[in-house]
C-alpha cells in the first residue's frame, strides 16, 4: 500500500510540473481553427485561390498520418510541431479535396472546397456589353458614355481588405476606360462611378476624365477586359491617378484576380 501511495504521489507531482499530460487531455484528434473563419463549419472549409487557413491539431504525435486525396488543390504551406502542432494550408487550384489525419484507430478529416474569385455583370449578355453602357447609350457627358456597368464579385479571399478594378480595351491600344480602387463592397451597382463615387477612389481614363468612360469603338467591334483585384490593403492613391500609378500601387498587394470580357459594336 505504501508503494502505491508513493507512486500516486509521484504521478500527481509530475502532473503538477507539467511533465505528464492527463490521459483525458487531447486524447482525440481534433481540428481547432486558430482564428475564426466564416467559411468553416467544422466539416467543410471553403477557400479562395491563394487563401490560407491555420489550425491546431489536438493529440497529434509522430504516428499521425496526413493524407489529401487531391494534393494539387491545396498544399501544406507551413507546419510547426513545436507550436501546438499548428498547420497552415494554402489553396492553390479550384476543386474539392479532403485533408485527413489518422492515428491508430482515430481519424479526423475536413472537406476543402477551393473556389476561384469571379466577377459577373448583368450588363453583359452572351458576351456582349449592353448598348446602354457605351456610345449608343443615353447617358453621355461631352460625348463620353458615363453609365458604368454593374459588377458582382463572388468568392473573394477571406482576408480581402479592399478591391480595385480596371476596364481596358486591348483592341484600342489598351485604352483605359475605368480605374477604381479602395472599395470594399462586393457589388457595384449600375452607374456606381457617379452614384457611389464616395465609396471609391477613381483614376483618369483615356478620354481625360475621372471615372468611367464607356466603349466608343471607332472602327469595328472591340473587346473590353474587366479585371478585378482583391487586395490585402488599400492602395491610397489620389483621385485622377494614372494607369501607370495604378499598376505600380498593385505590386505586392494582390491576393487574387478575376477577369470578365465583353464586346461592344461600332454599329447599331
Amino acid at each position: 500500500m505504501k508503494r502505491i501511495t508513493l507512486a500516486l504521489m509521484l504521478v500527481l507531482l509530475l502532473l503538477a510540473c507539467g511533465q505528464v499530460e492527463p490521459h483525458a487531455k487531447n486524447k482525440e484528434l481534433k481540428i481547432v481553427p486558430v482564428a475564426q473563419h466564416d467559411n468553416f463549419d467544422g466539416v467543410t472549409l471553403i477557400l479562395s485561390i491563394d487563401e490560407m487557413f491555420t489550425f491546431t491539431l489536438l493529440a497529434f504525435d509522430e504516428t499521425t498520418r496526413i493524407d489529401s486525396d487531391s494534393p494539387g488543390i491545396i498544399e501544406l504551406a507551413d507546419y510547426s510541431e513545436t507550436n501546438e502542432k499548428a498547420f497552415t494550408i494554402k489553396a492553390v487550384a479550384p476543386g474539392e479535396t479532403s485533408l485527413a489525419f489518422s492515428k491508430e484507430k482515430e481519424k479526423v478529416s475536413i472537406k476543402v472546397v477551393v473556389k476561384a474569385m469571379s466577377i459577373n455583370s448583368s450588363g453583359i449578355k452572351d458576351g456582349k456589353i449592353d448598348l446602354a453602357y457605351g456610345k449608343f447609350g443615353s447617358q453621355l457627358s461631352k460625348g463620353v458614355p458615363t453609365l458604368s456597368l454593374p459588377i458582382e464579385i463572388e468568392n473573394p479571399p477571406f482576408t480581402t481588405v479592399s478591391f480595385a478594378l480596371s476596364i481596358i480595351d486591348p483592341d484600342g491600344g489598351n485604352w483605359v476606360h475605368w480605374l477604381a480602387t479602395d472599395f470594399s463592397a462586393d457589388v457595384l451597382v449600375e452607374n456606381a462611378s457617379i452614384k457611389n463615387a464616395a465609396i471609391m477612389v477613381q483614376g483618369k481614363n483615356d478620354f481625360g476624365t475621372k471615372g468611367y468612360g464607356g466603349p466608343t469603338p471607332p472602327d469595328k467591334t472591340h473587346k473590353y477586359v474587366i479585371t478585378l483585384y482583391a487586395l490585402n490593403e488599400t492602395l491610397n492613391l489620389q483621385e485622377n491617378f494614372s494607369y501607370k500609378q495604378f499598376q505600380e500601387a498593385l505590386k505586392g498587394k494582390v491576393l487574387a484576380t478575376a477577369e470578365l470580357t465583353g464586346t461592344y459594336t461600332n454599329k447599331r
